[in-house]
């Protein structure tokens, strides 16, 4: 099986990092997306991983199964709480990936959480513009 990474800058970024250089030397399979609006590359992503991004957030929304990654420790924003059902180690995140894409019984499973913890995100805001990521 052949999968296809597609790594998103943070808007901030001036260049890829050296660790996403080195994978995707090794592996030729890292796409690095620079000036794609986000919706394009969510349509072409089976799920998402990172940490606490605001792409995710609207990942998960979208119905992307998404994998927010997470250790004991790490800095945390309590406001992505409703996602700790997405919420996965790094040691287990590969093996997580693998059976969402896989199985379809796992992969239903995550997109569910997904959207459920996206449910919980949004709910209360009067307004929630994905103005800039869809344009």
């Amino acid at each position: 099986m052949v999968i296809t990474i597609i790594y998103r800058l943070h808007p901030s970024a001036q260049r890829v990092p050296e660790w996403v250089q080195r994978i995707q030397s090794e592996c030729g399979n890292v796409q690095i997306s620079q000036g794609v609006p986000l919706l394009e590359d969510l349509k072409r992503s089976t799920v998402a991983l990172g940490l606490f991004s605001g792409a995710l957030t609207v990942a998960a929304a979208c119905g992307v199964p998404t994998f927010l990654l997470w250790e004991d420790g790490w800095f945390y924003t309590p406001d992505l709480e409703c996602y700790e059902e997405v919420f996965v180690d790094r040691t287990e995140a590969a093996g997580q990936i693998t059976a969402a894409v896989v199985w379809r019984q796992h992969y239903t499973l995550w997109q569910t959480r997904s959207i459920c913890a996206s449910e919980q995100y949004y709910r209360g805001r009067k307004e929630c513009s994905f103005e800039g990521v869809f344009s």
